[in-house]
């Protein structure tokens, strides 16, 4: 009784015979049920393949920020990306999950902003020149540049599991 309930929730209607213990041509519905399953939750190569790619980028962004003055909340956020790259490779997408990073992402980047626009003002001086950031603009232009890679992988994600919504 227990397995028909969960079969029925899934999806698949599996019609019993009065001998409960027998189905009665159930392959029909569990292969449409697992062609149809394989049909939502797959991908063509190429993009699982950039979204393992991505995956592994952001990864390694997350890696390198053990020497950074603030790592924690820019580890959160490249692990976070990274996770939705690595489900989306799978087709897993969660439009709440997206929503809830890009939000993250756009207060972030309003954040600094002011600081941006001062770096602009500035005349867009080098920041990648040299690793240490000597001066504040450096830090912040970094910064806005860094969540706004984030927002913008966020957004394709985004884009992708509404196109294959359809």
């Amino acid at each position: 009784m227990l397995i028909r309930c969960v079969l029925q929730i899934t999806g698949v209607n599996l019609r019993f015979s009065n001998n409960l213990e027998q189905p009665s041509n159930n392959s029909n519905n569990l292969k449409r049920f697992s062609n149809n399953h394989l049909r939502r939750n797959s991908l063509p190569m190429k993009f699982k393949i950039i979204n393992l790619a991505l995956a592994a980028i952001f990864i390694l962004f997350a890696a390198v920020q053990y020497n950074d003055p603030d790592p924690i909340h820019w580890m959160v956020l490249y692990f976070f990306v990274a996770g939705v790259c690595g489900f989306a490779a799978y087709g897993h997408y969660r439009q709440y999950v997206l929503w809830a990073g890009i939000a993250v992402c756009i207060i972030w980047m309003g954040t600094l902003l002011p600081q941006m626009v001062e770096w602009v003002k500035m005349g867009t001086p080098n920041i990648a020149g040299e690793m240490k950031a000597t001066t504040p603009y450096i830090e912040f232009a970094r910064e806005f540049f860094g969540v706004g890679i984030c927002l913008a992988v966020l957004l394709w994600q985004l884009w992708r599991m509404q196109r294959r919504a359809g």
